[in-house]
């Protein structure tokens, strides 16, 4: 089988709970920041959970992509 070329990440983006810059993301896992947990009752009837809840803005997907417009893809693109 021959053999791949070495593949490697040059930088990475991300998006959660805790923000969307790296630095932010790290500081507040650092520090144990819970800010970005909310308490919801509309997914599991009859229970409340916390989940940890993106709340910034995301980017609209552009028209020529609007087949893939979901929240999923936002995200994507915002990290």
């Amino acid at each position: 089988m021959p053999e791949s070329p070495a593949c490697c990440l040059a930088a990475m983006g991300m998006i959660n709970a805790l923000g969307s810059d790296l630095g932010v993301i790290w500081d507040r896992l650092l520090s144990g920041d819970q800010s970005g947990f909310q308490a919801r009752d509309d997914l599991v009837p009859g229970r409340v959970m916390q989940l940890g809840c993106v709340t910034e803005p995301l980017p609209e997907i552009p028209a020529a992509l609007s087949m893939f417009d979901c929240r999923n893809n936002q995200l994507s693109l915002a990290a």
